[in-house]
């Protein structure tokens, strides 16, 4: 009896750990997400696995995670814009190719106002992916604490720069010079906190963090 007793305890600790972990995972949302697992392949024959968020025509977003996470580290945000009737694509990966996947996705699917975020690693495929295309492709872009990546000259782009002053791995002094080498217009924003990229969302920035960016993504 006893025996079957600290069985089931351990059970439900376990079931316990499981669930913390889901929702550490999302930076605590628990939320009823609407969305579709696909597959999508660039003229090259890559592909990558994607998440699609459908709300609406007029607006599109592709976040881009950091090393350590997956797209559906961004399901929190991609619901939050949902409900401001803009659509999404949740990347599986930061790279510069699914970026731009990610992108051609969006353009044969009919959306002219495009929008990338990405954090870490994922801001340098952000970065990098917008270097690349010519001509207005995307309006805006947002990146968390970039791990590297180069200045963006277009000035067809709106840029936002977001940093954790104290971030150990993108120093806010990096951060800031990509910020300055890149072209109007352009925003910087620093949080207090040693919190890299992404993971500013599990602080107590969460909310504003989450304000500014959608204030950006609809601003005209």
């Amino acid at each position: 009896m006893n025996k079957t007793k600290y069985t089931l305890m351990g059970l439900f600790i376990v079931l316990g750990a499981i669930k913390m972990i889901c929702v550490d995972f999302s930076f605590g949302s628990e939320v009823d997400i609407n969305y579709k697992e696909l597959k999508i392949k660039s003229e090259s024959g890559i592909e990558s696995d994607i998440a699609f968020f459908d709300g609406g025509k007029e607006m599109a977003v592709i976040f881009a995670p950091g090393a350590s996470f997956s797209k559906e580290s961004w399901y929190f945000l991609a619901e939050r814009l949902q409900k401001e009737k803009i659509a999404s694509v949740s990347l599986n990966t930061g790279s510069v190719t699914d970026v731009l996947n990610g992108i051609d996705f969006l353009k044969k699917n009919g959306f002219e106002k495009i929008s990338l975020v990405g954090g870490s690693v994922g801001g340098v495929g952000v970065l990098e992916a917008s270097n690349k295309l010519t001509g207005k492709v995307i309006d805006k872009i947002v990146v968390i604490a970039p791990f590297g990546g180069n200045p963006v000259k277009d000035k067809n782009i709106s840029k936002l720069f977001i940093v954790a002053e104290d971030d150990m791995m993108s120093s806010s002094a990096e951060v800031y010079r990509l910020y300055d080498n890149s072209s109007y217009p352009k925003e910087y924003k620093e949080y207090p906190s040693s919190n890299h990229a992404q993971r500013l969302f599990e602080t107590e920035h969460k909310e504003a963090l989450i304000e500014v960016i959608i204030d950006f993504i609809r601003d005209n």
